[in-house]
């Protein structure tokens, strides 16, 4: 059922109230109430990893109307639903192989992948003929195409593939800058097996191509060897499964290399700055190595992957297969969910763990059709002139998802008391700002056309106007995204960009309203995300940074800092808020002294207090990453940990914070290199420089919602510490023989260890509220340690379990803080018996409020 509401607007100073309590009623979301799981998850989110009949490979997930449904290979292939990505309910067999003697689709249905059109959903997979003989079948392997009414099923065949010669593991990708449709998929460049590469091929139909293929990567490097030996002479190289995406005006494919059955199996990307052309003899696109995602001691052979946004509409959430260690068939893979970074042009995502993670990020208010809206539905339908006021709360950066459907055949006949104005602008959207009468921005469809309008100051604006494709069905539920950054509007139209412009609306706070003049309609799925991505492609980006110091241009795509000198530069921008995360990307320019910083403003407030982030630029081993806590000119606190050897400056280097409460983590380049605390509430970031000039490209900042992990430095990977001793500003606090270990770690590259003597460590979580928390770490140990893993000082009885174990294993302890305390102390300790040779090891510690 789509969500209907209705909201007259001569009535709106009466009804305000009752309309916003029936709005929380109908869909239980109010902003600002932080949504969905708190707790974290673990990978595979589907499947027993240590069942040998569990197979779930070549996972794909579509996102559609606020909802998300995975479909895996198999004959048939199954469908899995969701509304966060975590947890999953089976949907069942969607597509099932054909049992006609001449159908090309008998036998092993691969890699589906649905892409959805005008009410319609197409599902391209790979598949075969039944033979005997593996060498025909193999040969005979086409993608073709299934139609579905629903992303639930069932698909039926179009009867006849869509690529004329082989082909496996197609994926459409729809460029969001024009709205051109390719399918890129694995191609055999020779004529025998393996030697697969990369093509894309123009779709000039959902069932036809246009016979033109265009190169897009061959098998080359090392690691992509089909048989896993790079020196056996063989180049039987693979590139297959690919999926394509497009970034910051950038195509980037990523695919997976060498076989799926070893361990080499990993996942890569190629970048192009322009869409494939060319033929098979075209110029390609250019390989980024070595691989980005790779195995681990305790994940084997992750890949052929798909992307798709958290529910949040900000996040990339990469979705792979991948095989648990240890496993008893290489067939037992199954899907597994992570985030997906971006560092300035370069793809980073942590490697695969079956530890815990902190579960995708949702907006700060979203709406669904839970509930009995029939009346408030049929009001809508019948085409009134009406608006509604859903509780999203008021910013000047966001990100606001709306699916509707427009019914202008049932539209009624204009009568004599219709005004004008419902006779000209009759259609159905979203007001992105409205004071009064005097001052609206409003994006409006109607079966022909989609505009962005404006009154400001009581005088209408030119509007912005695009037609609607020839196929547009108004009929079938369609997308908009609204990005508002500062005073620029931009709309994307089922998944492509159709509107963009700059309107004098400055920091004016939007609360967002559905409306409909003279347009029966249905709004299914709204979601909105406060959030901004600056790549400063015009002069005016400045305008929505508040610049509290120096001399700062937009220009060739980036943020400069031209002034120089020795004082603090300075520039904000966003929403104040006590959890978000920022990040920006930094290219040095040039520096007076030694002692010169450039950055991001972690966190600034209205009274001159900041944390910033940093580096300075120095010779390795002095160079530094900074962390400093002042007031105006005042240092209050500040620490530093060494910049990585080799770093260089001429190239973008990403800084990310993500802040949570008074906890602060920072990430240079996708690594965790520091955390701590500051006394730092309701903030906003920016950037900043001290006696230096630099370039600053891709500043971000999206709302946190879902809570994450309340430890720091969690798994022991920033680089506070003192040999093998803990920094005075490391979270953690080591006695005895407890030390940071550069081997065998659960996940990353470090752990906790404890040998040759008792030892322990421990940290203090400030910030907590009222309620029950829970505490988990992994943890093994040998004969001769008898590890603990406890918690106190929390306003009760301490709590403590034995954490023995010679293998990886969570050991779990609950807690309830009482009214009235706000803090904690988690502590993990050993006690070692005298030359016993035994040791206690810890890793990736998780707490969170159940």
């Amino acid at each position: 059922m789509t969500l209907r509401w209705r909201f007259e607007r001569q009535n709106q100073e009466r009804i305000t109230k009752s309309i916003a309590s029936l709005l929380c009623f109908l869909v239980l979301a109010c902003a600002p109430v932080p949504l969905g799981a708190q707790s974290p998850y673990a990978n595979p989110v589907i499947g027993n990893p240590h069942h040998v009949d569990q197979e779930l490979p070549d996972p794909f997930v579509l996102k559609w109307n606020g909802e998300y449904y995975l479909y895996v290979s198999g004959s048939p292939i199954l469908a899995y639903h969701s509304t966060d990505l975590v947890h999953w309910d089976a949907v069942g067999p969607v597509l099932r192989p054909s049992e006609n003697p001449d159908a090309w689709n008998q036998a092993d249905l691969w890699a589906p992948e649905v892409a959805y059109r005008n009410g319609k959903f197409y599902m391209y997979y790979t598949a075969s003929r039944k033979s005997d003989d593996w060498r025909v079948g193999e040969m005979a392997r086409r993608i073709g195409v299934g139609v579905s009414d629903s992303p639930r099923g069932p698909f039926v065949d179009s009867g006849q593939p869509v690529t004329p010669g082989w082909g496996i593991d197609g994926t459409v990708f729809k460029d969001p800058d024009g709205g051109a449709e390719y399918l890129f998929y694995s191609y055999l460049y020779e004529p025998r097996l393996p030697g697969a590469g990369i093509v894309a091929d123009r779709l000039t139909s959902w069932n036809t191509v246009a016979g033109e293929p265009s190169h897009v990567t061959r098998g080359s490097e090392p690691w992509e060897d089909k048989d896993g030996d790079p020196n056996n002479g063989s180049l039987r190289y693979t590139n297959e499964a690919p999926t394509v995406t497009k970034h910051h005006g950038r195509y980037y494919l990523i695919y997976s290399g060498g076989s799926w059955d070893l361990p080499s199996y990993a996942l890569a990307y190629a970048t192009s700055d322009e869409p494939p052309h060319g033929g098979l003899d075209g110029p390609g696109w250019r390989k980024i190595v070595p691989p980005f995602l790779r195995s681990t001691p305790l994940v084997d052979g992750p890949g052929h992957n798909a992307l798709v946004k958290a529910p949040n509409n900000v996040d990339d959430i990469n979705i792979y297969h991948a095989r648990v260690v240890p496993f008893v068939d290489p067939w037992n893979r199954l899907p597994f969910v992570d985030r997906l970074y971006w560092n300035h042009d370069r793809i980073f995502t942590p490697q695969p763990t079956t530890g815990d993670l902190a579960p995708p990020d949702r907006p700060v208010f979203d709406a669904s059709g839970n509930g009995n809206d029939a009346q408030i539905a049929a009001e809508f339908r019948s085409g009134k002139t009406t608006q509604a006021m859903p509780q999203t709360g008021q910013y000047t950066n966001f990100l606001y998802e709306l699916n509707l459907r427009i019914f202008p055949n049932e539209r009624k006949q204009v009568s004599k008391k219709t005004s004008q104005k419902d006779r000209i602008e009759a259609g159905a959207g979203v007001i992105v700002l409205e004071k009064d009468s005097q001052h609206s921005v409003r994006v409006s469809l109607d079966e022909k056309t989609i505009a962005l309008k404006a009154t400001l100051d009581g005088k209408v604006v030119s509007p912005i106007v695009r037609d609607l494709p020839s196929d547009f069905v108004p009929e079938a539920i369609h997308q908009f995204l609204v990005t508002r950054n500062g005073s620029h509007i931009q709309v994307a139209l089922d998944g492509v960009n159709v509107l963009s412009g700059s309107l004098a609306i400055g920091e004016q706070r939007s609360s967002l309203e559905l409306f409909s003049r003279n347009m029966p309609v249905e709004f299914g799925y709204q979601a909105l995300t406060p959030f901004y991505d600056d790549v400063f492609a015009t002069t005016d980006s400045l305008l929505s940074w508040k610049q509290r110091s120096g001399s700062w241009i937009a220009q060739e795509g980036a943020l400069h800092q031209v002034g120089g000198g020795p004082s603090r530069s300075v520039a904000l921008k966003g929403d104040a808020t006590e959890n978000y995360e920022a990040a920006a990307s930094l290219l040095w320019r040039d520096n007076d002294s030694l002692a010169s910083k450039a950055g991001i403003v972690a966190a600034a407030n209205a009274s001159n207090e900041l944390v910033l982030a940093g580096f300075d630029k120095n010779i390795w081993p002095f160079a530094r990453f900074w962390v400093q806590h002042v007031m105006g000119e005042q240092l209050l606190d500040a620490f530093s940990v060494g910049l990585p050897r080799g770093f260089q400056y001429d190239v973008y280097h990403t800084i990310r914070v993500v802040k949570q409460g008074t906890a602060f983590t920072f990430s240079l380049d996708g690594k965790e290199i520091a955390a701590a605390r500051f006394p730092m509430n309701a903030s906003r970031p920016g950037l900043f420089t001290e006696g230096a000039r630099a370039a600053f490209g891709d500043a971000s900042m999206k709302y946190i919602v879902v809570p994450q992990n309340l430890i720091l430095n969690p798994g022991f990977e920033t680089e506070q510490w003192d040999g093998v001793r803990a920094t005075k500003d490391n979270p953690w606090v080591l006695s005895g023989s407890a030390r940071p270990n550069d081997c065998c770690a659960h996940s990353g590259l470090r752990r906790l260890l404890m040998a040759g003597g008792d030892g322990a460590a421990q940290q203090t979580i400030t910030g907590l509220s009222r309620g029950q928390y829970t505490l988990h770490a992994w943890v093994l140990s040998t004969s001769g340690a008898a590890p603990l893993l406890s918690v106190s000082d929390f306003g009760g009885t301490a709590s403590e379990v034995s954490a023995g174990g010679e293998q990886w294993h969570r050991v779990n302890v609950q807690f309830t803080v009482p009214e009235g305390h706000s803090s904690a102390v988690i502590r993990f300790s050993a006690k070692i018996s005298s030359g016993s040779g035994g040791y206690a090891a810890a890793d990736d510690f998780y707490l969170f409020k159940e």
